[in-house]
């Protein structure tokens, strides 16, 4: 048994993954789960009692794959202001924000609280990263390396003028040079992927000097984390029903020596709405009803929703 005087440092890691654009419950067969006004009650009330917490999302955040370039700017700026109110530090560019062209992302990143991460995403011109390959974040005497990722094999969906001027790394590879990079500059290394499970088992296996990675691109629903070596992978569902909670031990030297994961439910049944994203939401679906959400440049490149938000994807439940 591991004792509390042997484990001086704590870390929380909070994520979501694969939300897909999800602000009303899911519509699943099973459970209603997943509304955006629960999900900001508990993320701000578990980083409210964790006192050296990391809320990241690794991509997908905006839309699903057939929904490519969907929001109009106010449901765009709805979803990045109720992220920053919820506490995200980091979202990691999956394969649907390209759905957007690089004008609209540098303005999400212009205007967000949190930071976007991609490693592999290089301007095609000059092979250098787009947006910001990694961070240094400091908890608590701990400094902690997120390295972000999406997956080399973009959507055949994707609009094309939107890919133009970028290249995508093999993820393994970029993993490889960045994790070499700042192991030495870190404490431990979270790579928020968005590869799928296999890849990531792949990553895990290739560079076994991460310590968690947290996935995304399939939503599969991992309730228990996957150890690959001393890698801790994690995948919290689709859709915005889960929150992820990670919490780890470090010893003196500052290596892990124990964790405790859960998967929270959005579930309204057992969280009272967040009211501050509820009235975000709520004032959104009052404008589109009304038809003044749209400026023009939106409405020539994005498709727009019904009041029930966006299609379901089909086989799950």
């Amino acid at each position: 048994m591991v004792r509390a005087t042997e484990t001086p440092w704590t870390l929380t890691i909070l994520y979501t993954n694969d939300v897909q654009g999800n602000l009303d419950p899911c519509g699943c067969a099973k459970e209603q789960l997943g509304d955006i006004s629960t999900r900001a009650a508990i993320l701000r009330s578990l980083r409210a009692r964790e006192k050296n917490a990391i809320v990241v999302d690794s991509g997908d955040a905006f839309s699903d794959e057939s929904l490519f370039n969907t929001f109009d700017r106010a449901r765009r700026e709805l979803i990045v202001e109720a992220m920053g109110y919820m506490g995200y530090d980091y979202l990691n560019v999956g394969d649907t924000e390209l759905g957007f062209d690089l004008p609209v992302l540098k303005e999400i990143q212009a205007k967000a609280p949190f930071k976007l991460l991609s490693s592999n995403i290089l301007d095609r011109t000059r092979r250098e990263p787009v947006f910001s390959p990694y961070a240094l974040h400091p908890v608590e005497g701990l400094k902690v390396a997120l390295i972000g990722l999406v997956t080399d094999r973009p959507p055949k969906r994707l609009p094309p003028e939107h890919l133009r001027e970028l290249l995508f790394a093999d993820p393994i590879i970029a993993a490889q040079g960045y994790v070499s990079a700042l192991r030495d500059q870190s404490d431990l290394v979270v790579v928020v992927a968005h590869l799928g499970l296999e890849r990531e088992k792949e990553l895990a296996r290739a560079v076994p000097q991460i310590d968690v990675i947290i996935g995304g691109h399939g939503g599969q629903l991992l309730q228990t984390p996957l150890k690959v070596g001393k890698t801790l992978i994690l995948e919290g569902g689709d859709q915005g029903q889960y929150v992820g909670k990670l919490s780890l031990k470090l010893n003196q030297a500052k290596e892990v020596v124990s964790y405790e994961h859960e998967l929270v439910p959005v579930d309204a049944r057992h969280f009272p709405a967040d009211r501050h994203v509820q009235a975000l939401w709520q004032a959104y679906k009052e404008r589109e009803r009304k038809g003044d959400i749209y400026d023009r440049r939106d409405r020539r490149r994005s498709m727009t929703f019904s009041l029930e938000g966006p299609p379901k994807p089909k086989g799950r439940d």
